[in-house]
């Protein structure tokens, strides 16, 4: 059911208008499903939409949003760098 959801979700950031408001929270919870999921090329994509912007859930659930965030895209960039997209 989730796999269904994120794939729902990227179909859904890919379709939706460059400016809509809640795109970029979509983009941050897909980063966050795509790299638990080792689904690390997505995932990258991801990041690159909303690079420079952290205040998004799920990132503000932790106590210090920035390293989850720069964690989160370093494992992302690790994951692709080791071949698995």
């Amino acid at each position: 059911m989730v796999r269904q959801a994120v794939e729902a979700a990227l179909y859904a950031a890919a379709h939706a208008p460059a400016d809509h408001p809640v795109l970029p929270h979509v983009r941050h919870l897909l980063a966050w499903f795509l790299v638990n999921g080792e689904q690390y090329g997505p995932a990258l994509e991801q990041f690159r939409a909303v690079d420079g912007h952290i205040g998004a859930i799920p990132w503000t659930y932790e106590p210090d949003p920035v390293a989850a965030y720069a964690a989160y895209r370093a494992r992302a960039v690790a994951g692709w760098e080791h071949g698995v997209r």
